[in-house]
Parts: C-alpha cells; sequence; structure tokens
C-alpha cells in the first residue's frame, strides 16, 4: 500500500478484527485457543499469508479474551447470588476515589471489592458504586474500605446501600508513593480552600475537574450546562490535560536542547497518569497513546500519530474487553479518530489557521455524534465552533487549575485568589454554554438510533480509510457516520405523530411519569425523579420520551410535588419544548414545585395553576382534574394530588396521583365522577390507599402500577393486590412488565409492555 493510503494496515485492520473477536464471541474458548495456536505456525511463513494469519490471530484473540472475560462475570454474579436472599454483605475495596457529596448521601466507586463468606472473602471484578445515608468517615491515611450494607448487583454493575457511617470502616496505611493518593490529597486541599466562599468553591471543583480529573464536587447544573454547550469533553481529564504537559514539557526541553529526555520524562507521565487520575477510559488512551509515541521515540522507530490511536485501542481492548459496547470508550475513541482521520481530511482544504482548527473539531464532532445519539440521545449541532471558541479559555482555566493544585498547601492566599478567577471564567463558559444550547438551540435530543446502525457506521468507515487515500477515505468514513444523526432525526419525526389514542406508564423506577398522546399531541403527567439523583432526566426520563418521538410536549401536568413525580421535571422543561405546565397553586410551596415554576419561567413557558375542579382541553383530549381540598394533617403532599380523569373513544381512564385513603374518602364524599376502565393506581400500589369504597366507585378493568423494581417501601402491597384483583381487575406493574402502553383501536383496548421490545399482551 503506498504512502498516501490512509492508515497502515498493521495499525488499523487488526484492531478491526480484535474488536469483530469480542463483539462475535460466544463460547468461543476452544475454536480461539485453536486458532491462536494455528495462526503461531502461519506467521512463520512469508508474504501474504503471514498478514491473513494476523488478522485472523486478531480476530481470535478478541474472541478469547471476551470468553475469559464473561466466565469471569458468570462466577461472579453466581458467588452473588449464593448468599443471603436479604442482600446483606460485607464488602473490603481499596480506596480510589473521593467521597462524590449530594445533598443527603455520599457516594464512593471501586473497581472491584472482596465479598466476605463462610470461609473468608472472595473477590469480584464488578465495578461497586457504594452509596451512604448521612456524612461519610474520613479516608485520609487509609488504603481500604471496609463496608456492610444492602448489596445487589445487575449484570455489569454493582450498588451496595449502607445506612449509617458506623457500617463503615477504614483500613491500612495509605502509600506514599501511590499516585493516587497524592490526587486525593490537592483533591482535599482544593476543597478546604473552596469553604472559604461560593467562588471559591466553584473554582475549587472546576480545578478538581481540569487538573485531577475528580469531577465530583462539580455542580449539576454547571456539569449540565457543558454537556448542552457540547464542551463537556473539555472538562475530562484526557488527551487535553496530557497534551497540554506533554506540551510544556517538550517546550521546554527544546528550549534547552535537550530533546531526548522529554521522551522519557512523557513515558513516565503515561505510566502514573492513569493510577493518578483513575483508569477511565479517555485516561487510558490519551496516556497509551502518549506512552508507545515516546517509547517509539527512544527505540528509534517513530510511530505515525494514526498507528498510536489503533494501537494504544488494541492495548484497551485485550485488557479490559467489556468496554468495547461502554459510552466512555466509544466517545474517547471517537472524538481522536474523528479529530486524526477525519479532521485532518477536512482541514488539508484550508489554509487559515481558524479553518483548519474548525475543520479538525467538526470531525471529532462527526466521530462522536453517533455514539451521543445512541447512549445519551442527544446530538449537538455545531459543537465543533463551540469547543473552538471556548478551547482558549479552558486552556487558561487549565493552566491556573494544575498551578493551584500543585501550590494549594504552600501559598493559600494566592491560591484562594486562583481559585476565585477560575470560578469567574468558569461563570463565563457556563453562560457561553447556555447561551449556544437555550437560545442558538444546538443541542437537540433524538431517538436512539439500532446500536446495529452505529456498529455498521464505525465499520463501514474504518474499512473506508484502509483500502482508501487519506483525503478520500477520510470524506468516504464522514459519509458514513453522517448517516446515524440523520437517521435518529429522521426517526424522532416518524414517532412523533402516533395513528390512534393512547397512553403510557412509563418505567421511570420508584416514581410516576405518564405520557397521553393522540396525533401529534403529547401531554406528559408527572416525571419520575430520585432524591439527590441531578442526572435522572438526561439518563432516564429524556431516552424514554425520546425513543417515543415525544420531543415536544403540549402540556405537562404534576399531581403533586414529591421528588418521585417532581424532580425529573425541571430539566426536563430546561430542555424540551413544552407549550404549557399545569401545577396546583398549593403545590407552589414545596421546594420541588418552587423550582418546577422557576425553571417554567426562565424558558417562558405559561403556567397555569389548577383550581380544586379544572376542566381544559389539551389538542383535542378533555381533562378533568379534581384535588381534595388541602392542607391534611397526615400526608399532605400525597392526599393533595390532582386527579385526572378523561374519557376518549367510548374509555375511561382515572389517574389518581398519589392520594391516599382521607382523600379517596373526601372525593368520594364530593361526589367526584371516578368510574373508569383503566385506573392508574395511587401511591405504587400502597397500602395506604386503594380502600374498598374507592375501589368500588371506580371499577376498573385494568389497573397500572408503576413501582421500582425490589423497592424499599414494598409496593405494590399484597392486600392492595388482592382489592384489585378481587374486584376482576388485570394488574400491570412497571417493576415487572417495563413501561405499559394502552392504545385504543375503536372501543377495544390493546395493553403492551415494552422492556426491550414492544410485546402485545392481548386484548381487554
Amino acid at each position: 500500500m503506498n504512502d498516501e493510503a490512509a492508515l497502515n494496515i498493521p495499525a488499523a485492520a487488526p484492531v478491526l478484527l480484535l474488536a469483530l473477536g469480542i463483539a462475535a464471541s460466544g463460547g468461543l474458548n476452544l475454536a480461539a485457543i485453536i486458532g491462536l495456536a494455528l495462526c503461531a505456525a502461519l506467521c512463520a511463513i512469508p508474504t501474504r499469508l503471514r498478514r491473513a494469519s494476523l488478522l485472523f490471530a486478531c480476530f481470535a484473540a478478541g474472541a478469547l479474551v471476551e470468553s475469559i472475560r464473561r466466565d469471569a462475570l458468570e462466577a461472579d454474579l453466581a458467588l452473588i447470588a449464593s448468599q443471603p436472599p436479604d442482600g446483606f454483605a460485607l464488602v473490603t475495596f481499596p480506596i480510589e476515589r473521593s467521597w462524590e457529596m449530594r445533598e443527603e448521601s455520599a457516594r464512593i466507586r471501586a473497581r472491584g471489592f472482596d465479598l466476605s463468606v463462610d470461609e473468608g472473602s472472595e473477590r469480584v471484578e464488578l465495578p461497586l458504586l457504594l452509596t451512604l445515608w448521612g456524612e461519610p468517615p474520613s479516608l485520609e491515611g487509609s488504603s481500604s474500605v471496609r463496608a456492610e450494607g444492602f448489596l445487589r448487583c445487575g449484570p455489569e454493575t454493582c450498588w451496595m446501600s449502607v445506612k449509617s457511617a458506623r457500617l463503615i470502616s477504614t483500613e491500612g496505611e495509605e502509600a506514599p508513593w501511590n499516585p493516587g493518593s497524592w490526587n486525593r490529597a490537592a483533591l482535599e486541599r482544593l476543597r478546604r480552600l473552596g469553604r472559604a466562599s461560593p467562588l471559591a468553591a466553584r473554582g475549587a471543583s472546576l480545578a478538581a475537574a481540569l487538573a485531577l480529573g475528580r469531577g465530583e464536587d462539580l455542580d449539576p447544573e454547571v456539569r449540565e450546562a457543558y454537556r448542552r454547550g457540547g464542551t463537556y469533553h473539555l472538562l475530562v481529564f484526557s488527551g487535553m490535560q496530557i497534551a497540554f504537559v506533554a506540551g510544556l514539557i517538550a517546550l521546554i526541553f527544546r528550549w534547552l536542547g535537550r530533546p531526548r529526555p522529554a521522551d522519557w520524562i512523557l513515558l513516565a507521565i503515561a505510566l502514573l497518569a492513569p493510577p493518578f487520575a483513575g483508569h477511565d477510559p479517555s485516561v487510558s488512551r490519551s496516556a497509551t497513546m502518549i506512552g508507545v509515541w515516546a517509547a517509539s521515540r527512544i527505540l528509534g522507530r517513530p510511530t505515525p500519530v494514526e498507528n498510536l490511536l489503533f494501537v494504544s485501542a488494541a492495548i484497551r481492548l485485550l485488557w479490559s474487553p467489556g468496554e468495547l459496547t461502554e459510552p466512555g470508550f466509544a466517545l474517547t475513541y471517537g472524538a481522536t479518530g474523528g479529530l486524526i482521520l477525519i479532521g485532518r481530511a477536512f482541514a488539508s482544504r484550508f489554509k487559515s489557521a481558524i479553518g483548519r482548527a474548525l475543520a479538525m473539531s467538526a470531525g471529532a464532532e462527526l466521530g462522536t455524534a453517533p455514539i451521543t445519539a445512541l447512549f445519551f440521545h442527544q446530538i449537538v449541532l455545531g459543537s465543533s465552533v463551540v469547543t473552538v471558541i471556548l478551547s482558549p479559555l479552558l486552556t487558561l482555566m487549565l493552566a491556573l487549575s494544575a498551578g493551584v493544585s500543585a501550590a494549594a498547601g504552600a501559598a493559600p492566599d494566592l491560591s484562594l485568589i486562583i481559585l476565585e478567577t477560575i470560578g469567574r471564567l468558569d461563570h463565563l463558559a457556563v453562560l457561553f454554554n447556555e447561551l449556544v444550547a437555550d437560545r442558538v438551540g444546538i443541542a437537540r435530543p433524538v431517538a436512539a438510533p439500532p446500536a446495529a446502525l452505529v456498529a455498521s457506521a464505525f465499520l463501514m468507515g474504518v474499512t473506508a480509510l484502509i483500502f482508501r487515500p487519506r483525503a478520500l477515505g477520510g470524506f468516504m468514513a464522514a459519509i458514513c457516520l453522517i448517516v446515524v444523526p440523520v437517521s435518529a432525526f429522521a426517526t424522532g419525526h416518524f414517532r412523533s405523530q402516533v395513528p390512534t389514542f393512547q397512553m403510557e406508564v412509563l418505567d421511570v423506577g420508584q416514581g410516576d411519569a405518564i405520557l397521553i398522546r393522540e396525533g401529534r399531541t403529547a401531554i406528559l403527567v408527572d416525571g419520575g425523579g430520585r432524591r439527590g439523583d441531578p442526572f435522572f432526566t438526561r439518563n432516564v426520563l429524556l431516552p424514554l420520551l425520546a425513543d417515543r418521538g415525544a420531543l415536544r410536549l403540549d402540556a405537562i401536568i404534576l399531581t403533586h410535588p414529591d421528588p418521585d413525580h417532581c424532580a425529573g421535571l425541571p430539566p426536563l422543561i430546561r430542555t424540551l419544548d413544552v407549550g404549557e405546565l399545569w401545577i396546583s397553586a398549593w403545590h407552589l410551596r414545596h421546594p420541588c414545585g418552587q423550582e418546577l415554576f422557576d425553571a417554567a419561567a426562565r424558558k417562558r413557558v405559561p403556567v397555569f395553576a389548577a383550581e380544586r375542579i379544572e376542566s381544559r382541553t389539551i389538542g383535542g383530549i378533555p381533562l378533568l382534574l379534581n384535588q381534595a381540598d388541602p392542607p391534611f394533617r397526615r400526608s399532605p403532599w400525597n392526599n393533595s394530588s390532582l386527579v385526572l380523569s378523561f374519557a376518549r373513544h367510548g374509555r375511561t381512564f382515572l389517574l389518581a396521583g398519589d392520594i391516599e385513603r382521607t382523600a379517596e374518602l373526601e372525593l368520594l364524599e364530593d361526589g367526584v365522577p371516578l368510574r373508569a376502565d383503566v385506573l392508574k393506581v395511587a401511591h405504587h400500589g400502597s397500602r395506604t390507599s386503594g380502600s374498598p369504597r374507592f375501589l368500588d366507585a371506580v371499577g376498573p378493568k385494568i389497573a397500572l402500577i408503576s413501582c421500582g423494581w425490589n423497592n424499599p417501601f414494598g409496593h405494590p402491597a399484597p392486600e392492595t393486590l388482592e382489592e384489585l384483583e378481587g374486584r376482576g381487575a388485570t394488574v400491570f406493574r412497571t417493576d415487572e412488565d417495563g413501561s405499559i402502553r394502552i392504545r385504543l383501536h375503536g372501543a377495544a383496548m390493546l395493553v403492551e409492555r415494552e422492556i426491550d421490545t414492544t410485546r402485545s399482551l392481548g386484548t381487554l
């Protein structure tokens, strides 16, 4: 292949076959071992057969490492499943991160843990997220954490909930030579300085993110502003930080006329960066690229940057094959690959420095757009331009952050001034991100494209880069990738209209979110949410709406302001186009109700205060809202829920919010019409709701219960289920059935559930 070829076959093609082997793995242990043995023999044969055997060896190696990983994963899950059914466990894990502070809790992460069993302990390689309710103990000077709590595990992650700090202890002594301890010590110094003022706290959180790779203290609204502006990658400790250090070192030693020591220093930085800042894919990718580049120069065999990218990907996949399908791995390699392989093809058409910078950033945007659409249901159009504009400001913040992180203990007064300066600069950056996100509208929620389409686009793009000249291969890869965001936008547009009336109880865990649709009309009743989880909307609610094409809401109706109904709505109203908001005036006294009102005011969304009895037609759907007369002595927010009823095509629906028996009795005494074919059961099926008189008055044929899997409240209560089933109601529940959709075909009701795919449960 001539010099104009996009990539050298030994760099790109083997990695492509390695990834295909991982993706295709399924019990291929024996086949992989035989293949590797065969390839070892074939590699001794010259000419093209050697190259073919190398590619086959990479495919076999991918299948082998993934099979080994799956076997280990199954063994870990079997070990956890063998523990007592109450889920209470004792775990120990090394300290790699600091506490992430939330409003009422603290969290800490570990890459693996030791699980205590009858005869000792067993190692579990699944990542662990531990949540402590209350003030966490100090980790300073310790090497490991020992915790007792409720443990549960999914296919790829474990979660532990600890009720009290008394159930957590620290053990061992922190090694002074451990780079992670340097990082945590610097983080604690920044946190102490940040307590001086709110502006210093803001600067300290940014300095920790930029210089230390610790984003635990970032304000959720600040984080979300960068994300919606398409510049969140500038806050992630990865290539930017290492490139900054590498460039500074190279500049100094070039000025001194000693380029060779710089290579050894860069190799040391590459080895220290992951244990210092964490083993996230972005850190490992950039550290590996820098390390391979420095090693190749030391050995006198400089390697092109394209090869560095693919060699680092191969090393990462062989070490951790499960990352192939993780967003962090895809984003860091998509962005860097787009920058190097596509951006340079675009940049070759420009003569000005600004034009080349924009072209390079556009390549990175193309490389990440399919990934953000798939994992985050969002595409930021023009993020390359925003990145170019903000890069000088973020580079200045990075330089200040590196300086203050190193000098915080020696010069506290100067450090405080620097932190407040970083806070002011961050305020400017956030304002700019919000401007382009809210006013210009560059952040667009989209329906997730099929994973097979995304994989095919990258497969064809890399293939084009391998077999076509540099410029042509880059442009062909860009065409392959741009198909994905176009299809995501088209899918959302196609799904924005439904052929018939439907109501869907969305599976948002322990909470309520109900989507009512007819034609292009979309009404959302409640939005779910979790206390202390600022990313619930982005991770749960928005993807559910985007996948259904409900990217414009004619109205949002809040039944009551408890977090499991309200917390997901303020971020949503800041993100989507919303026609109007309905909320009880009584509920504005609640913090979440006030936050929702403020978010609507900022977006200039009309707000209507619902009276005790209110009727309104939205998009041709007539709605009747009823509210028992507040206040209530017991459960005032639940009992003051707005109760929503409506009729479509001869069928009646009743959404009971979280009312309890006190409010049920009052509605009965007021003569409110309650008869309904479909009942959204109040308060997640709690025993405090669903009194016999109330259920007799409703007489539902279908009962829908929204509750979280394995929730700590025991919802739904067995007695509530017995009352419903005793009246002939067919019960569906989100913890078992996923999202539950009712579609009307004339007077017939078709009930469907959607977990991974939609499955019809029958017509009632």
